[in-house]
C-alpha cells in the first residue's frame, strides 16, 4: 500500500561529509537484511495507494511529528518497503547550512528523544570511527570498519 526508498544522495563536499556521518550513525548498527522489514520511510520518496493514504490519516495524522515520514510508515500497516539503492537519486540539501539545519531537527528524534542516547551515540561513533585514525590506533579503526562491513549485505 505504501512504498519508500533510500536513494543515492547527491551532495556537495561539505554536506556530503555530514550526510555520510549521519547515515553511518543511522545504519551502522542495523543489519541490512532486517531493514527491509522495518516500518520506516524516507520523506524524499513516498508513494501510497490513495485509499491507504487516506485510511492511515495521511499527513494530517502526523503533522506534529518531527519524523513524519517514519510516522507515516508506522501508520500504514500494509506497505511495501525496499531500499532503492542505485535505482533512485535525490538531493537532500542544497548546501552545508541546510544540511546542519535539516539534520539538527532530526538528530534528537532518531535517538528516542533522549539526550543521553544522543551523547552516547556521538561518543561511540567518535571513539570507534574517527579518533582511532587520528591517534594511530589502527586496530580499533579497523575493528570499526569490520563492524560496518558485518552489518551490510
Amino acid at each position: 500500500e505504501m512504498v519508500s526508498a533510500l536513494p543515492r544522495q547527491e551532495v556537495g563536499l561539505r554536506e556530503g561529509a555530514l550526510v555520510a556521518f549521519v547515515m553511518n550513525g543511522l545504519f551502522s548498527f542495523l543489519p541490512h537484511p532486517l531493514l527491509e522489514g522495518l516500518r520506516v520511510a524516507n520523506g524524499q520518496v513516498l508513494a501510497f495507494r490513495r485509499e491507504a493514504y487516506f485510511a492511515s490519516g495521511g499527513h494530517g495524522a502526523v503533522k506534529g511529528e518531527v519524523l513524519e515520514d517514519v510516522a507515516l510508515a508506522r501508520r500504514a500497516r500494509a506497505y511495501g518497503l525496499f531500499l532503492g539503492g542505485g535505482l533512485f537519486r535525490a538531493r537532500m540539501y542544497r548546501g552545508y547550512g541546510e544540511a546542519v539545519e535539516g539534520f539538527g531537527k532530526n538528530f534528537l528524534a532518531v535517538h528516542m528523544k533522549n539526550p543521553a542516547v544522543l551523547l552516547g551515540s556521538a561518543f561511540y561513533h567518535l571513539a570507534l570511527y574517527t579518533l582511532p585514525w587520528f591517534f594511530g590506533r589502527w586496530g580499533l579503526g579497523l575493528m570499526g570498519l569490520l563492524e560496518r562491513l558485518a552489518v551490510q549485505k
